[in-house]
C-alpha cells in the first residue's frame, strides 16, 4: 500500500496497491485502508475522485537509453525504480547530458556510459530477477500461506539485516526474507519447495 500527494490538486492524494489477482480485490483493499484501517481516520473527510487499475509488464531496462534526440531518465528506462538517490543523480546527469548535446558535443553517450555502469540490473539479468523476488514471492503464495509465514515471522523475531559481506538492499531483500522464513523448522513440504523455488530463480 502506497499513499502520496497527487498532482490532480491540492490536498489530494493517491492510494496505491498491487497484488495478484484477482483484480477486483485491489479497490476493496483500499476501502478497508480508508475506512477502516487504523489508517482510516485520516481519511474523515475525504471523498474518492478518480480510480485506475493496470496490469505492469516487467522488462528489461533501455540500454542505450536514448534514441535519436530523446532521452530517457531514470525509471523511464528502467522496469524498476533507481530509488531516490538514483532519481537525483539521473537527473542531474541528464541535464548535464543535454547542456553537452546543444553545445555539439556527444552528452547522450555519456549518459548512456552513466546508466550502464552506476545501476547492476542494466547490465545484468540476475540482478533483474532479484530486484523482483519480494514481488514474485506475494504472487507465487496464497494468503493462508502468506499469513503464515508472517504469523512466525512476528513470533520469531525480525529479519536479520545486518553485515558487510551481503549488504541489505533492493537485489538482496528478497533473499534475505525467503532465508528467513525457510529458518523456521515448520516450512515444509510444498511451501518449501515454492520459496525455494522462488529463491533459485
Amino acid at each position: 500500500m502506497f499513499v502520496y500527494p497527487h498532482a490532480i490538486g491540492e490536498n489530494s492524494f493517491a492510494v496505491m496497491v498491487n497484488r495478484r489477482f484477482p483484480a477486483e480485490l485491489c479497490p476493496r483493499m483500499i476501502d478497508h485502508f480508508i475506512t477502516k484501517s487504523l489508517c482510516a481516520d485520516w481519511f474523515n473527510n475525504a471523498r474518492p475522485v478518480h480510480h485506475t487499475e493496470a496490469i505492469v509488464t516487467v522488462r528489461p531496462p533501455i540500454n542505450p537509453p536514448y534514441a535519436g534526440n530523446v532521452l530517457f531518465i531514470g525509471d523511464a528506462a528502467a522496469f524498476g525504480e533507481t530509488l531516490v538517490p538514483g532519481a537525483l543523480r539521473c537527473g542531474y546527469h541528464a541535464a548535464d547530458a543535454v547542456v553537452q548535446e546543444l553545445g555539439g558535443e556527444k552528452g547522450f553517450e555519456g549518459y548512456g556510459e552513466f546508466w550502464a555502469t552506476n545501476f547492476d540490473f542494466v547490465g545484468n539479468p540476475q540482478k533483474q530477477k532479484d530486484y523482483t523476488k519480494i514481488l514474485r514471492l506475494y504472487n507465487a503464495l496464497s494468503d493462508s500461506e502468506l499469513d503464515f509465514l508472517f504469523k512466525l515471522s512476528e513470533e520469531r523475531g525480525p529479519i536479520e539485516m545486518e553485515g558487510e559481506s551481503s549488504p541489505f538492499n533492493e537485489y538482496t531483500a528478497g533473499y534475505a526474507m525467503i532465508d528467513h522464513f525457510m529458518g523456521f523448522s515448520e516450512v515444509q513440504g510444498e511451501l518449501r519447495d515454492k520459496l525455494q523455488m522462488i529463491r533459485d530463480s
